[in-house]
């Protein structure tokens, strides 16, 4: 089985921190996103990963050296224009994917899924493919999977795919069947449907595909998600991820074997050895933040390698990138702090965005 994680989108609602910087290789508590999906893929046994992708190329290329000791083989697949979901895997299948077996992540997609669970499931249902799916409270920004029970063999299935339906629609039913799931943006695909896909043109895998499968080979397989799942598209995405891995590891800090995002991302480290701290009120620091006396971090916040506090200063929900810093006696609520920034002293900012060379943009965590 191969892995393919979809990474050609430009991150336009994550600008301007993705401007100068591939989305995947956005840090969540100090480690790219890439890092946590392909540990995921290697915990499930998939050694072989092709990055799909458009944009920044070169620093994929110069991050494979960052996964060498993992054992991986990682190929980079680069779209020349934009080809879609589908596309995408159209555009790897000659020179990467050849016929085997594929399991498909959207790359801004956090999930503590055991993808074990759903090679086991794909493998058991006999279809050409499976999808993740997902229960959120508002579908509108996401597919919507309709699903039923085979009658056949019993298992859920999707029998039917509803791209982004806007906030007004009411999911779709199948008759007798199950409520509605989101796709969660990870699948299994069989050679023959990997083959299906149109090649060198734009193909999208929910709006054409996947349809296009289900009319020819009937349901797909089902595998649903009730874990953690967070679209990292949007800065409140981005937020949610960083906070949700640090409640993560405090939820399971007596019993870390169960937690997977500490577990991979500490593989083979002593305590003595790992480069932060987790404070129980969900404060992550790297130990080479410098933090002033009498500084307070009150809840929600990470603070990312060589980030500053000032003396007499509070934080409260928050993230520091890499290298911002917090003067003295000021008070940071509710934001996000880019790479490099610096924050003058006796600054009150609440409810913003702040990156170099750009205004400062208006925030809520959790919208």
């Amino acid at each position: 089985m191969k892995g393919l994680l979809l990474i050609g989108g430009q991150a336009a609602r994550l600008r301007p921190m993705s401007k100068n910087l591939a989305k995947s290789l956005l840090p969540i508590c100090d480690k790219p996103i890439l890092t946590y999906q392909i540990r995921q893929l290697r915990e499930a046994g998939v050694y072989d990963i092709i990055l799909a992708t458009g944009e920044f190329a070169e620093q994929y290329y110069m991050a494979r050296d960052l996964y060498r000791e993992l054992d991986v083989h990682i190929d980079i697949s680069i779209e020349h224009q934009a080809l879609g979901t589908a596309g995408a895997i159209a555009n790897a299948r000659a020179k990467y994917i050849g016929g085997d077996q594929v399991l498909v992540l959207n790359a801004d997609i956090l999930s503590d899924i055991d993808l074990r669970s759903v090679q086991r499931a794909h493998a058991n249902s006999g279809k050409v493919a499976t999808l993740v799916g997902y229960p959120v409270a508002d579908p509108s920004r996401y597919g919507l999977l309709q699903t039923r029970v085979d009658p056949s063999s019993g298992l859920d299935e999707v029998v039917g795919f509803m791209e982004k339906p806007g906030p007004d629609a009411a999911p779709p039913q199948a008759a007798g069947g199950l409520s509605a799931l989101i796709n969660a943006g990870i699948y299994i695909l069989e050679p023959q449907a990997v083959r299906a896909i149109p090649e060198g043109r734009q193909v999208s895998i929910e709006r054409e595909t996947f349809p296009a499968l289900i009319e020819k080979f009937g349901g797909l397989n089902l595998h649903r998600l009730d874990g953690l799942w967070v679209d990292i598209g949007t800065f409140a995405g981005y937020y949610a991820a960083n906070m949700a891995v640090v409640r993560q590891y405090l939820r399971d800090a007596d019993e870390p074997t169960r937690n997977l995002f500490w577990r991979i991302r500490d593989e083979h480290l002593s305590s003595a050895e790992r480069s932060y701290e987790v404070f129980d009120n969900a404060v992550y620091a790297e130990k080479s933040v410098l933090q002033g006396p009498n500084a307070r971090t009150e809840r929600n916040v990470v603070l990312m390698a060589g980030a500053e506090v000032g003396a007499g200063s509070r934080l409260e929900n928050c993230i520091l990138l890499p290298g911002s810093a917090v003067g003295r006696r000021c008070d940071i609520r509710n934001a996000i702090l880019g790479t490099g920034v610096r924050i003058p002293d006796q600054t009150l900012l609440h409810d913003q965005l702040v990156f170099e060379d750009a205004e400062p943009m208006p925030f809520a965590p959790g919208e």
